[in-house]
């Protein structure tokens, strides 16, 4: 882990801030999502779509057109609970990327999700995973439980505290 965690500081994750994104799965998915490896990358797939849709509002609420996005996911299945929990930690770039005219990429920073940011992009996160999983025969027999935290977040260059961070997940 802390060979990996080295590598995503040095060669991957650029100095911009990074802020840490984790989706809970409700109860009744936890062991599907756990033992469905397809099922798995489809949740992941609806939870970045959702927050990267959110960051590019963001963006174009700054002015920025035509932003990129960008993250790296961990998928834990270990924890001190003994029931099956399988959180989506992604560590995201904390706002996103446009081109300018010049074709140079230069970063936009946006501002930090509010509580009910999180919320409605849980619910927006929800739907897309019922769609999908109704899609394939699967019944989510959940309303809720589609929770988002993103209260850790880390500055452009403290790069020992997002190794601390990618060593962590």
């Amino acid at each position: 882990m802390a060979d990996q965690a080295a590598h995503l500081v040095d060669h991957v994750i650029p100095h911009v801030p990074v802020r840490q994104r984790v989706l809970s799965l409700p109860f009744d998915l936890r062991a599907l999502v756990a033992f469905k490896p397809h099922l798995r990358r489809l949740v992941l797939r609806e939870f970045l779509r959702a927050v990267y849709a959110w960051i590019r509002r963001q963006a174009r609420k700054l002015g920025v057109r035509r932003s990129h996005c960008g993250s790296v996911t961990f998928v834990q299945r270990f924890g001190s609970d003994p029931r099956l929990n399988v959180p989506f930690h992604a560590l995201m770039l904390d706002g996103a990327y446009a081109e300018t005219e010049e074709g140079e990429l230069v970063f936009h920073p946006t501002p930090a999700p509010n509580e009910d940011d999180l919320a409605r992009i849980a619910r927006r996160v929800r739907r897309r995973v019922a769609r999908v999983l109704e899609a394939r025969g699967f019944a989510m027999a959940s309303t809720g439980g589609f929770n988002i935290h993103a209260g850790v977040a880390v500055e452009a260059d403290d790069r020992p505290g997002l190794e601390r961070l990618c060593h962590s997940n």
